[in-house]
């Protein structure tokens, strides 16, 4: 969400929202710092009213804590979690009375981290899921990871995890945080040659993951699709 976003006049966000719920979709997560920005002095709220047409609505809303840029290279994790710590308290302050205010999102997006980027992830995941948990334990946290099938690296360098290895990474990281739900990217190049067989084998490893780590599995079907020959 941008700025302009934001301050749509909320009779253009009615006119969205009567798109999606056609849709049939009721469930939004809202990226992006700018919700929950501080209005010029004597201005309304425009998050406010964006909350208050989804309260009638009786859509969920889950609100993300955001990321610092390349997180994944951070050496000490705390200033990010200091960060996200006091935005999870300023948005449940400010917000937490909304029926429509579902719970949190997560937003760092990984596949497979092995080493210190693996320590990493796991303080972050552990600690700001803690965060949401203690200032709105009701509200469900999510995130949404994805998987890669290039195997052969055709679209760059990197190290590739099998199922199993991803089975067994998720099931550890997830087993040591509070998050509740774990929305599965439907993968991570977004290239129609792939087919579902070729991903039956990720999905099956993070199903099997969340069922043992006790979380809720669902799947994030994204549509976007990478433009290369």
């Amino acid at each position: 969400m941008s700025p302009n976003d934001l301050n749509r006049p909320i009779a253009a966000w009615q006119a969205e929202f009567d798109q999606l719920e056609a849709l049939g979709i009721r469930i939004l997560v809202l990226n992006g710092p700018f919700f929950g920005e501080n209005p010029p002095p004597g201005a309304a709220d425009p998050t406010e009213a964006f909350f208050n047409e989804a309260d009638r609505r009786g859509l969920s809303i889950y609100m993300d804590t955001l990321s610092a840029p390349d997180w994944w290279t951070l050496s000490d994790p705390a200033p990010e979690i200091a960060r996200a710590r006091a935005r999870i308290e300023s948005l449940n302050h400010r917000y937490g009375q909304h029926r429509s205010f579902t719970g949190w999102y997560i937003p760092y997006e990984l596949y497979v981290m092995w080493d210190a980027p693996a320590e990493l992830i796991t303080v972050l995941y552990r600690d700001i899921s803690a965060a949401c948990k203690r200032v709105s334990p009701p509200k469900p946290v999510m995130l949404s990871p994805f998987f890669i099938l290039d195997q052969a690296g055709d679209l760059g360098s990197f190290r590739w995890a099998t199922p199993a290895e991803y089975q067994q990474f998720w099931t550890t990281l997830l087993q040591q945080s509070q998050v509740d739900i774990v929305a599965l990217q439907d993968s991570g190049e977004h290239l129609s040659c792939y087919t579902l067989d070729q991903r039956r084998p990720f999905l099956a490893a993070m199903k099997s993951a969340c069922a043992t780590a006790n979380k809720q599995f669902w799947i994030n079907i994204e549509v976007g699709e990478l433009n290369v020959a």
